[in-house]
């Protein structure tokens, strides 16, 4: 829903108590992290099989339908009657600044049988990108690291707030077993455990690679392999290790000016950057830095696709113009020291 919120103070859209408030427009999309994701691979050429739930209402069957249309396999979603309803969400999008409030009631994990699916699934699997889970979030990770190891597969992470807040203990002494790691700024400290601070304006970008650098220094510790740090209208940054020594990039956002909903964002980063890193695997000549500026780039270019659209789904870009727009980018990416 496009709306104008009454003010905006402290980064807080506000709307006057008992008011009916029109909405300028009224959009209906799938949405959460497998299917964001999910589609952004799609729509890079690759065959991504969904592990998630819906209940048997008719939200339940209008998912199935939307899935289908996106072409994710839906071999191993699951359904299930009463209880826990399909995860839903309002979307409020304020028309001037741009931003947006997030509702959201139900849940697609919370009765999904991960061990059942994991034991079903024979098909090949190279990659897993594991989303938002909740209370068995650190269950279904030991349970999804196995299966990796079984498959021989790597693993990308995007953990939710409710895994910072309550597990972040836990969650770092899992991540010798992430290759690549996905956060935004906010998350990054939550993980560390850091107190948040003031955002810093565009003037300083130097200061913010000073920040992020140190937070990235404090997570690679940890045994991950890559992690990404993105900040909304700011840009992203990348890390990893090579040769002991860690080796970082920085992207700026993509300037548009034509910004219609910015949710979304940061799941076509993670699929945009993903179907890069993985398409460069088979190249065995190109170097590691090589590889992750050209994901970082990916991440941008496809992150940038999505948020001209409505939804977190439209805006993503097909193979052949995720590599285009990311050559495009790779000379404005910096290296920092």
């Amino acid at each position: 829903m496009n709306v104008e919120a009454d003010k905006k103070i402290d980064d807080k859209i506000s709307f006057p108590a008992g008011a009916k408030i029109y909405s300028h427009e009224y959009k209906e999309s799938l949405g959460g992290g497998v299917a964001n994701v999910g589609a952004g691979l799609v729509k890079a050429g690759f065959r991504v099989f969904a592990f998630s739930r819906t209940d048997k209402s008719m939200v339940g069957k209008w998912i199935l339908k939307q899935v289908k249309k996106i072409k994710l396999k839906k071999n191993y979603l699951q359904q299930n009657r009463g209880g826990v309803p399909s995860a839903t969400s309002v979307v409020l999008t304020d028309k001037i600044e741009g931003d947006r409030v997030i509702i959201r009631s139900g849940d697609a994990v919370d009765r999904f049988d991960l061990e059942k699916a994991c034991r079903r699934f024979r098909e090949r699997v190279d990659w897993i990108y594991i989303s938002s889970q909740k209370k068995n979030g650190m269950k279904n990770l030991e349970t999804i690291v196995n299966f990796a190891n079984q498959k021989k597969a790597k693993i990308t992470l995007n953990p939710s707030s409710y895994q910072l807040n309550n597990d972040n203990d836990s969650l770092l002494n899992k991540l010798s077993d992430i290759t690549v790691l996905f956060l935004n700024l906010q998350e990054a400290r939550q993980l560390l455990g850091e107190e948040m601070q003031e955002s810093l304006t565009e003037k300083d970008i130097d200061q913010q690679h000073i920040v992020v650098r140190n937070l990235m220094e404090k997570i690679l510790t940890f045994g991950v392999k890559i992690v990404c740090i993105t900040d909304g209208s700011r840009g992203a940054w990348v890390a990893g290790m090579l040769s002991g020594e860690m080796v970082m990039y920085y992207l700026h956002a993509f300037n548009t000016d034509s910004v219609a909903d910015t949710t979304g964002a940061g799941d076509a980063f993670a699929s945009g950057f993903m179907a890069l890193y993985i398409y460069d695997e088979d190249d065995l000549e190109m170097r590691f830095p090589l590889r992750i500026q050209r994901a970082l780039a990916g991440g941008i270019a496809n992150s940038s696709g999505v948020i001209t659209e409505v939804g977190a789904t439209k805006g993503l870009l097909k193979e052949s113009r995720l590599k285009k727009e990311a050559e495009k980018l790779l000379s404005e990416i910096i290296e920092v020291g």
